[in-house]
């Protein structure tokens, strides 16, 4: 995928894991993110992580956080 189709998240915490998602806070709000929409580079791929998370640009704008 191109650089240009990635969002960089910053300051993102896991909180949970539903076994289909990965729920993080992102900008204050809680959403499922599935753990292959995740790419490399991301700090933030289990609960307890906080850091950089990096997905598709239209799934952050489908979570509302793009």
């Amino acid at each position: 995928m191109a650089d240009a189709d990635l969002v960089e998240l910053d300051d993102v915490e896991a909180v949970a894991d539903t076994g289909l998602a990965l729920i993080c806070v992102i900008k204050g709000r809680r959403v499922p993110v599935p753990p292959h929409a995740i790419e490399p580079g991301s700090t933030v791929r289990q609960v307890g992580d906080r850091g950089k998370l990096i997905i598709p640009v239209w799934m952050a704008r489908n979570l509302g956080v793009a």
